[in-house]
């Protein structure tokens, strides 16, 4: 949101003053511009709510002595208008879903306030929306009022013609409403006269019906004497002679033009308002289905794990069972560790808060990683996986952000992986010639299901999939290519597929060629996978790590290596390790630590060894916690849980094996 001149009006219900003073600072840093006002119990509440003019309301969901739910109720009884946004720690999902059926705008857990600026701005946009929707409502009303007020103090024309339709006597009013003269009138025809050839003849129809002594209300088009031509409603009625037969007709007629107009005016809003509903129920409707389909995605896993794990109790399983259920476990921890990460990236692009890290990247290495990676499973589905490469190694160095693009082929291949059964899968890249600079095409070839025609644009949409059948008869999230397209487009290119159902799909998609050799580049004809191998040798590796399991865990990874394990639980443990041990080759250093947190520990280590690496590890996935890892002089950077693969090839990659 951008600075305005006329802050808005935050009143804050919350008895913690800390989480207050986090709250504001995150407002701050999203540059929202706002005046605060702060209220602790029920009794400050109502007065401020009273006595100010109060634009959105944050509230905690539990206070001592009153709740956030009672303050809701209050709001919205007496100020509907005003968006009530929970921010808590402890809503649960069935909570949190209660509340906004009750009425409010959105809830924020405090452990996830990167998604109160958002809220915030969403709240304040919906309420305007609402307001204008309010105010295009009563302008109608109002119009409609007016002209209710112009046709009760009008008065009609009056006309009364023959049998012939010829016209004998008029009222000033019909020469102020057709503009002819009194003159221009009596003794002609009035169906040629007062009305084009087409509502002539509706006149003449009239005309009969008279005859026949039927009266009658129309509303019809007349032309008056300019040509322009205006609705009127018109009661007609038989005049009967001293006899009793018809002698012709009398017409009394009021001007509805600007009734009609006003008509069409609410047609066409009713029209907008009501392609406007139907995108919000569509919204709705997604952002419903892709919640049960998220909670379906981790409930899965969560069983495998739990029931796996209870399963591991029973006393005397056989070895080959017992190492049965812990895959199973594993299978599914990585399943909702996936599920987990899709959730933040999504959820940090919808908020913009996704930064690009862009730093030399070898492509043709990456390629290699990733076919050391998924080679195993492949295998395990009989599937053949190649490479592509058409740059050698000394030219497949370019800028970009070495993170985002292994994570956009990732999930190409993993999808390739889930969607084929029987065949191979290709992935690669080639140059193309573009103008200003050349491009990288990757891909992702394989010989799965395919996708229908009609599915291929949809199937980077959020919160979609591109089969309702696929999302059943496969496992995931349906975040992956929304994900995948967000980064694309983030380093500078674009996305697309080809398929066809029965054969397989190509995923592509081009980025920059910033490559900083000046040299013509060199083309290779063949694919160039090769697996380097360090010379092993002994290690000496400082683990800083003050959770006991993460601990035992770490070192049952390194259990079958030929790696000596130091053990720090403090930040101030691991440095005085390194001041008396100058053996140690590398420090795998925990960010949250007590006494001295891993950041400052790093920092004391690099002054007393500039050249000893270190390796920052968290839990955390947020991009400023490797932006802080990397400033305080962190060498690589490895989120939990640590892969045992992964943490092998980071010690090799250091030249320590």
């Amino acid at each position: 949101m951008e600075q305005t001149d006329s802050p808005i009006q935050i009143l804050h219900l919350e008895d913690n003053d800390s989480d207050s003073q986090l709250i504001q600072l995150w407002l701050k840093k999203e540059n929202i511009n706002y005046n605060y006002l702060f209220a602790d119990n029920e009794e400050d509440f109502r007065d401020i709510l009273t006595n100010q003019k109060i634009d959105i309301i944050l509230s905690d969901y539990h206070l001592p002595g009153y709740s956030g739910s009672e303050a809701m109720l209050l709001a919205k009884t007496y100020f509907p208008h005003i968006p009530f946004v929970f921010v808590s720690g402890t809503m649960g999902e069935e909570v949190a879903i209660e509340s906004l059926l009750n009425g409010a705008t959105d809830y924020v857990l405090k452990n996830r306030l990167v998604r109160l600026a958002p809220a915030v701005r969403r709240a304040l946009r919906e309420s305007k929306l609402q307001k204008e929707y309010q105010n295009a409502i009563d302008t109608l009303k109002q119009k409609e009022e007016q002209y209710r007020t112009l046709v009760e103090g009008m008065n009609e024309g009056l006309m009364l013609s023959d049998n012939d339709d010829t016209i004998i006597f008029i009222n000033q009013q019909t020469c102020d409403i057709t503009g002819f003269l009194p003159e221009e009138l009596i003794g002609k025809p009035c169906h040629t006269t007062l009305f084009d050839s087409d509502n002539g003849k509706v006149i003449l129809h009239k005309n009969k019906l008279r005859q026949q002594g039927i009266k009658d209300i129309y509303e019809i088009e007349l032309t008056r004497k300019n040509s322009d031509k205006i609705w009127i409603r018109c009661s007609g009625s038989p005049v009967y002679d001293d006899t009793g037969n018809v002698s012709g007709s009398v017409g009394v007629f009021e001007n509805i033009d600007e009734q009609k107009k006003a008509e069409n005016e609410r047609n066409k809003l009713t029209q907008l308002l009501i392609k406007a509903k139907e995108k919000a129920e569509e919204s709705d409707r997604l952002k419903s289905a892709f919640l049960a389909n998220i909670s379906h995605e981790i409930r899965t896993p969560m069983n495998g794990i739990l029931g796996f794990a209870e399963l591991l109790k029973i006393p005397e399983l056989a070895p080959e069972v017992q190492g049965h259920y812990i895959e199973v476990i594993e299978q599914s921890g990585n399943r909702m560790l996936n599920i987990i990460n899709d959730i933040v990236d999504i959820s940090k692009i919808e908020a913009g808060q996704m930064n690009l890290h862009l730093e030399e990247t070898n492509v043709n290495q990456l390629l290699r990683d990733l076919y050391v990676f998924f080679t195993p499973e492949s295998n395990s589905k009989r599937l053949k996986l190649s490479v592509v490469a058409q740059l050698p190694d000394e030219n497949s160095i370019i800028q970009t952000d070495h993170t985002k693009l292994a994570q956009i082929l990732t999930n190409l291949i993993k999808n390739a992986l889930k969607f084929t059964q029987e065949g191979s899968i290709e992935f690669g890249y080639s140059v193309e010639a573009r103008h200003p600079s050349p491009m990288l095409t990757f891909f992702v070839r394989d010989t799965g299901v395919g996708i229908p025609k009609d599915q291929t644009d949809i199937i980077f949409e959020r919160f979609r999939q591109g089969s309702v059948l696929l999302t059943r008869a496969y496992e995931g999230a349906g975040l992956g290519l929304s994900i995948s397209k967000a980064f694309v487009e983030m380093l500078g290119g674009q996305i697309w597929v080809e398929s066809e159902p029965g054969k397989g799909s190509v995923f592509f998609f081009e980025l920059p060629f910033n490559n900083n050799n000046n040299n013509k580049t060199k083309l290779l004809e063949g694919n160039d996978i090769q697996t380097n191998k360090n010379n092993q040798r002994s290690c000496c590796l400082l683990v800083a790590e003050d959770d006991e399991n993460s601990m035992l865990y770490i070192k049952a990874l390194l259990e079958f290596e030929n790696i000596s394990v130091f053990e720090a639980n403090t930040g101030i443990k691991a440095v005085d390790q390194v001041k008396n041990h100058p053996e140690i080759d590398l420090v795998l250093m925990d960010l949250k630590m007590p006494e001295m947190d891993g950041l400052a520990a790093t920092r004391q280590i690099k002054l007393l060894r500039p050249e000893l690496p270190v390796i920052a590890q968290t839990a955390y996935s947020f991009t400023e916690e490797r932006e802080k890892a990397e400033q305080a002089g962190c060498d690589d950077y490895l989120s939990k849980p640590i892969k045992r693969m992964v943490l092998i090839e980071t010690i090799r990659k250091f030249n320590l094996r």
